[in-house]
């Protein structure tokens, strides 16, 4: 598997696990827990680090992928992750 699609599908498995322990949780309690664990997912400097590296490459060979890519160093940069 092409390391552009290995980097996609492990971000957007995790991101789909997070998703599902938010919506999940329990309204009382689990959301603020929720919310953090989302956040420090997107403030990861590294997966920034490999988008972007991964994007300015060329690594992405059609428009859908190459759109992902800069998608995830957006909501990175959104959350404050920097390089």
């Amino acid at each position: 598997m092409p390391e552009v699609q290995h980097f996609l599908q492990e971000t957007l498995t995790e991101l789909n696990r997070l998703h599902r322990a938010y919506l999940l949780a329990d309204p009382a309690e689990a959301p603020p827990e929720a919310q953090s664990a989302y956040h420090q997912f997107w403030a990861d400097p590294d997966r920034l680090r490999v988008a972007q590296e991964l994007y300015q490459s060329g690594a992405a060979t059609d428009p859908e992928t190459a759109r992902r890519l800069w998608l995830i160093c957006q909501s990175a940069k959104e959350y404050g992750a920097s390089t």
